[in-house]
């Protein structure tokens, strides 16, 4: 849980290494095994949520909207595609 502008920090870099190690995989893989692209990049796609997820609780709590309670948000962010070509 993201508690300050520190860790909303870190949290924003994380989230960018986590999609570039994803495209990483996917173009490593498109090469290799393309077949195994979804299987490998399920623990990025969860990481990736748990993510975003924080940060829009964090922003919400940032702009003190009341309706919108901590743990209660859900992200309906785009799913990266696990389209390999």
């Amino acid at each position: 849980m993201i508690t300050n502008k520190i860790q909303l920090e870190v949290a924003l870099h994380q989230l960018n290494r986590f999609h570039e190690m994803l495209e990483a995989m996917r173009v490593h893989l498109k090469e290799q095994n393309s077949s195994l692209f979804p299987t490998v990049a399920e623990g990025y796609l969860v990481r990736i949520r748990e993510l975003e997820k924080e940060i829009v609780e964090y922003t919400y709590f940032l702009l003190g909207e009341s309706a919108t309670p901590i743990g209660v948000i859900e992200t309906k962010a785009a799913e990266p595609s696990l389209d390999i070509r």
